[in-house]
């Protein structure tokens, strides 16, 4: 069974880490995904979302054809495998889906980013060939690219396993688009938390600190200097990249959006896979990468598009302040989606403790209260509530978020005012979470 007791790793996910603070010091190792934020930067947001739009259905040969296919595929190791297993099975049937598109898996057991680096290596000479064939589909139909990957075998010292693993999956675009000669796209996703594996050499953060060499190579084609995808502007390397849904959390701590990868639910028995139900979990954050992306919209939905235009995402804002309790915490129960309720975690507190979540507009700098900064308009929230179990948490409803498409892209702030009589200045106040309404 996992070792679920086996959670000594506190640090926290690339999307929620402070981006003025470089992890170990690390130059270029601040947090969030990419080099300003959790969101693309926005000439290779719009470049992403004109090339999705130019992705139509090919015949085997390539050749534009009403009656062809745009085929994703999905590549890397057994990890990979289970949530694109996962994956397909969420969308037989799925009438939402464009016809034309087809998943094809070409995960496979054992291959490492170390394998996939390798074009002589048989995972490109004989598994790939084996899953297109058995998919009924051509190399030449493939436009989009999933790439689940990581290693265990680097070292453990940090930068260098990961700046190996940011070279390592270079390479493999590279090799993308070799082998995939109209890839256009392709989505990037690291290993999610190892801290309950029974057999992995590394414990965490090692697997937190392989996020970043994914965020390196981002980098690399979004400042210019590796990897082009535009013909326009020297020879193409790879496909345009994109993180995919960004899968690694802190074990069961949730964050801000949140994602939890508790234990033994999500885990398999060595505890270093995905259960059933995690890889379902997985696949769902990618499923809605999917539907809410626009730069994959075009090519995944019949609509085209979804039915807001905008993705809901969720990050923290600003700092907290202690209570006799330390500083308390929250985190969204799901994302902020348009025709949806927006419920809160509250955790960290003491056991029967109460107070209020605050939510409305953002106050980005901060407001002076009780000794921290208040990130939500004092002047425009609301004020929702709450009673901690005894284990300090409670999980509260905070309001119906409109089914309207005038909202999409709209930011709320949430944030714990927590009343705590045996703290200096009688509250305790959480950091906020940033949330952006969207489907």
């Amino acid at each position: 069974m996992p070792n679920c007791a086996q959670h000594q790793c506190d640090e926290r996910p690339l999307c929620d880490r402070d981006p003025t603070v470089e992890c170990g010091g690390v130059a270029g190792a601040a947090g969030r995904l990419y080099p300003d934020g959790n969101a693309r930067p926005a000439a290779h947001d719009a470049a992403g979302r004109t090339l999705a739009q130019a992705i139509v259905p090919l015949d085997g040969t390539g050749t534009p054809n009403l009656n062809g296919l745009v085929v994703a595929v999905g590549l890397g190791f057994s990890f990979s495998d289970r949530v694109f297993t996962q994956l397909g099975q969420k969308l037989v049937g799925d009438q939402s889906v464009a016809p034309r598109f087809r998943l094809v898996d070409a995960a496979q057991f054992g291959k490492d980013a170390a394998k996939l680096a390798d074009l002589s290596d048989d995972y490109w000479t004989q598994w790939v060939p084996a899953a297109l064939a058995g998919a009924g589909v051509t190399r030449e139909q493939v436009q989009v690219i999933w790439l689940m990957t990581g290693a265990q075998d680097l070292g453990a010292t940090f930068p260098e396993h990961a700046q190996t693993l940011r070279d390592l999956v270079a390479q493999i675009l590279r090799n993308v688009h070799t082998y995939f000669p109209n890839a256009r796209l392709a989505f990037l996703e690291s290993v999610h938390w190892q801290d309950y594996s029974l057999k992995a050499p590394h414990r965490e953060p090692y697997y937190l600190e392989q996020g970043f060499a994914f965020r390196w190579v981002l980098e690399q084609q979004i400042d210019g200097t590796g990897l082009n995808y535009d013909p326009f502007t020297g020879p193409v390397e790879s496909p345009w990249i994109s993180w995919g849904a960004y899968l690694w959390t802190a074990g069961d701590r949730p964050r801000a959006d949140g994602l939890a990868w508790t234990c033994p639910v999500d885990t398999a028995p060595d505890g270093s896979h995905q259960s059933v139900s995690g890889a379902a979990k997985q696949a769902d954050r990618i499923l809605h990468k999917l539907r809410a992306d626009p730069a994959c919209t075009p090519w995944f939905l019949a609509a085209r598009a979804s039915p807001h235009g905008a993705e809901a995402q969720a990050e923290p804002l600003g700092t907290g302040f202690p209570g006799s309790s330390g500083i308390p915490w929250l985190a969204l129960k799901g994302l902020p989606i348009l025709g949806g309720v927006a419920k809160a975690l509250v955790a960290r507190c003491a056991p029967g403790a109460s107070g209020n979540v605050a939510l409305g507009p953002p106050s980005p700098a901060g407001v002076p209260f009780a000794g921290g900064m208040l990130y939500v308009d004092p002047l425009q929230m609301q004020l929702v509530p709450f009673t901690a179990d005894a284990s300090g948490a409670a999980t509260v409803d905070l309001a119906d978020i409109p089914d309207d498409t005038a909202l999409a892209g709209e930011q709320w702030a949430v944030q714990l005012v927590v009343y705590d009589p045996a703290a200096p200045h009688h509250y305790a106040l959480s950091e906020a979470v940033l949330a952006t309404l969207g489907d």
